[in-house]
């Protein structure tokens, strides 16, 4: 019989942390949560941690951020580089577990599993609701007009934030206003992002999209009237005082 596992982990924590183990794809597909896989169960010597921004265990089936402990999590880097990254685990008076690295990463427990709900750097809030950025960027890739995608927030947590999605498509006709109504039966209202047509993607050298560009491009022409943009932009509410 083939078996199919599932490991979660980084660098600092020397491999992984957390494993599942599904005895069948038909397995793994059953038991997944809103199309995601389980990462499964902390491994032999490890302890997870899903906190929120205070500090706090969150509860069951609430999003928190990973930490980790445990005998093959790193001290810190090299030179002492992002401190912040490793903090004492007041969670614990053991000993073994006393440091806690702060992953960067989103989960939940359902059930007895844990589940991946993507990266801290990748999350931002737009009036007064979570944005995975990932799930605007995956759901125009759905569309097959649309060949490359890459989303940026523009000016995050300031009065003018917005929401830009920097798209590429052989479809000359597929122009922001039409992609917009494709995206509106996929995306809630408040995830809407404004849509910019290039004909490529900047790039470094590295071949990494080039990010400061793609701002520039968006700050420098977004309020030409003839620049195709398209989507909803980020207003402050007095009476809530977020975005």
């Amino acid at each position: 019989m083939q078996t199919i596992c599932n490991f979660y982990g980084s660098t600092e924590v020397l491999g992984d942390v957390t494993a599942i183990q599904f005895q069948s794809i038909d397995d793994s597909v059953n038991g997944m949560i809103d199309k995601k896989v389980s990462i499964g169960f902390p491994i032999a010597n490890c302890r997870i941690y899903l906190l929120n921004g205070e500090g706090s265990p969150v509860s069951e089936g609430h999003i928190g951020e990973i930490f980790a402990a445990g005998l093959n999590v790193a001290s810190g880097y090299v030179g002492g580089v992002q401190q912040d990254k490793f903090v004492s685990n007041t969670l614990s008076q053991d000993p073994d577990y006393k440091v806690l690295y702060r992953t960067g990463d989103f989960a939940r427990v359902v059930g007895d599993k844990l589940f991946y709900e993507g990266r801290t750097d990748s999350q931002v809030k737009v009036r007064g609701h979570r944005v995975d950025l990932s799930e605007i960027e995956a759901a125009l890739q759905k569309l097959e007009e649309v060949d490359k995608v890459y989303i940026l927030v523009y000016k995050p947590g300031e009065f003018n934030q917005a929401l830009v999605a920097f798209y590429t498509s052989s479809d000359e006709g597929m122009v922001p206003e039409k992609l917009a109504l494709k995206l509106g039966t996929l995306l809630q209202p408040y995830m809407q992002p404004q849509l910019v047509y290039l004909d490529d993607l900047p790039l470094l050298v590295n071949g990494k999209v080039d990010r400061q560009t793609l701002l520039k491009i968006y700050e420098n022409q977004s309020e030409d009237e003839e620049f195709q943009t398209h989507g909803p932009r980020a207003k402050f509410d007095p009476r809530e005082g977020h975005m």
